[in-house]
């Protein structure tokens, strides 16, 4: 419910789109900056290794709901090969860290780098009041051209679409692509697209380095 009545029409409003505000890192530059900032990369990347169980408890514990159910799928899931394994605990820690903790970060910064990126930025564009509503999903939302035969993602990778039709199929988004793109280049406005997944997870390191960086002119001084 807060993705799509929160994110979707309000993408990247400090004020109303919960997906610019995380209480360990900067994503935007109107979030204030702290010193431990300077590595949030590095933060983002192993906070996102255990995302699974991040989400179960904020959905879960914390909420008292479907607590018996969803614990016994988070360990059937992603934590019962520390255990069962036969060749040991550290051979299912390396199972666990490759199938399940990699998994995680590639799909939490398959979704930042959609929206949490240079162009997609405050410094590029700001809501106003009165803006096509079109118009503001294409300059707060980049894609990634998929590999044909390496493909981790099965509709992030076409957020743009994603954001101006949310309820159409993946097979649809592939189909109404090019005439989007086509529409967005008639009216002057940009298609935000990157050559690979990885063009944009570097994209997206680069900018949060750059905004865990950006200590403030007055701190600067101090020290």
């Amino acid at each position: 419910r807060e993705h799509c009545l929160e994110h979707h029409p309000h993408c990247k409003r400090f004020d109303l789109d919960p997906d610019e505000t995380f209480p360990a890192c900067r994503m935007n530059v109107l979030t204030a900056w702290a010193p431990h900032q300077r590595v949030q990369v590095v933060i983002e990347t192993v906070m996102s290794c255990f995302l699974g169980i991040a989400m179960w408890i904020e959905q879960h514990v914390m909420k008292g709901e479907l607590l018996l159910q969803s614990t016994f799928i988070l360990f059937a899931s992603q934590l019962a090969p520390l255990f069962i394994h036969p060749d040991g605990f550290y051979t299912g820690l390396a199972v666990h860290f490759v199938v399940v903790m990699l998994s995680n970060v590639v799909t939490l910064h398959s979704f930042h780098l959609s929206h949490i990126n240079e162009n997609n930025s405050s410094a590029n564009y700001e809501y106003k009041d009165g803006v096509d509503w079109g118009e503001h999903q294409l300059r707060t939302t980049s894609n990634w051209v998929p590999n044909e035969w390496f493909s981790v993602s099965g509709m992030l990778d076409m957020q743009i679409e994603h954001h101006l039709f949310p309820s159409i199929s993946y097979e649809l988004q592939r189909e109404i692509r090019p005439l989007v793109k086509k529409t967005a280049a008639e009216f002057n406005l940009p298609y935000f697209e990157y050559p690979s997944i990885f063009h944009g997870m570097a994209s997206n390191a680069d900018f949060m380095h750059k905004l865990g960086m950006d200590m403030p002119l007055e701190k600067r001084k101090i020290q």
